[in-house]
């Protein structure tokens, strides 16, 4: 029983030998036993009283020797970046679109809008429109598909390494161009 009783000096020591592993302790040790600098501390320079007219001078002078970024207008585009812009935007429109006759199609019912007696009337509607409106209509419809299609084509190429080059990047899109216009 008498091994379970620590003395006060054994006590204190343990105490000691715990405190020192702290964090705190460790990260704070070499603080404590620092020297103060001998290096006198610099002051900061005095602060100069400017007019509001030198202060707009010295802000014009220092902005005439600051570099200016050349602006987005003098770079040469080149036919790929047109091609992705137009691509990705297909993409979005057709994917609206396919949206827009889904929801359409599943909630103009519940809305008492295609009703099977207007059916006659809305085809007697299109059938009447000039042949010139009808083929307008389609190709303006049919383009973004066939381009989009197209180009998902030549990405697809892409994909498999080839055609990676500059010279043929423009090639094939000059022939995504022609093969849209073709259709």
């Amino acid at each position: 029983m008498s091994s379970l009783i620590y003395p006060r000096s054994a006590m204190a020591a343990r105490r000691f030998q715990l405190a020192a592993f702290r964090p705190a302790a460790i990260q704070t040790a070499g603080l404590r036993t620092s020297a103060p600098s001998s290096k006198p501390t610099s002051a900061a320079p005095p602060k100069v009283g400017m007019s509001q007219e030198e202060n707009l001078n010295l802000l014009n002078k220092q902005r005439s020797i600051r570099p200016i970024s050349p602006h987005l207008t003098i770079y040469r585009y080149p036919l790929n970046m047109y091609m992705s812009i137009s691509n990705r935007i297909t993409g979005a429109a057709l994917s609206a679109g396919l949206y827009a006759g889904a929801i359409a199609y599943l909630a103009l019912p519940y809305l008492g809008f295609l009703d099977t007696s207007l059916v006659p009337s809305t085809l007697g509607f299109i059938a009447g429109l000039p042949f010139w409106f009808k083929m307008t209509t389609k190709s303006i419809l049919a383009v973004p598909f066939v381009y989009h299609t197209i180009n998902g084509v030549r990405h697809l190429i892409w994909d498999s390494g080839r055609l990676l080059s500059n010279s043929s990047m423009d090639t094939s899109g000059y022939t995504v161009l022609a093969l849209t216009g073709a259709l």
